[in-house]
């Protein structure tokens, strides 16, 4: 009804995403962007479908754009976060994660929902967390 509407756009990418349509995700977040060029949800959610397929560094791109147009963003920290832990980039993971925490975002809930457990993450991953970054992802 609305073609300029970039919100519509981006609502629709977050279902072609939840239905494992993932061009047509990205097609759908990319006009959501081009009429919107300052919307951070935007490219956190982009961010989302790069990371299912695997294309990491346009991932960590959209993420970092989501925080640079909006630093309180505490989704895209936990997001970057999470991936900076499947690159093994610890520092940079802890970090993320430390911020997203400090946001209310419930790090521990959501790595749990995503990777079971860090004992699950490592077992797949074949990687040993630092301990601290461990602590961080687990219940007290």
């Amino acid at each position: 009804m609305n073609p300029e509407d970039a919100d519509a756009y981006n609502n629709r990418g977050a279902a072609c995403n939840k239905k494992g349509e993932f061009d047509k995700a990205i097609q759908n977040y990319n006009t959501a962007i081009e009429l919107n060029p300052e919307d951070a949800d935007a490219y956190n959610n982009r961010g989302i479908v790069y990371g299912n397929i695997g294309k990491i560094d346009k991932a960590i791109q959209d993420f970092s754009k989501a925080i640079e147009l909006n630093p309180g963003h505490a989704g895209a920290y936990y997001n970057r976060g999470a991936v900076w832990l499947h690159l093994s980039e610890w520092e940079k993971a802890k970090a993320d994660l430390s911020t997203a925490k400090e946001m209310a975002i419930n790090i521990v809930a959501a790595f749990q929902n995503a990777c079971e457990s860090v004992e699950a993450f490592e077992g797949k991953k074949k990687v040993k967390m630092p301990k601290d970054i461990a602590a961080l992802l687990q219940q007290k």
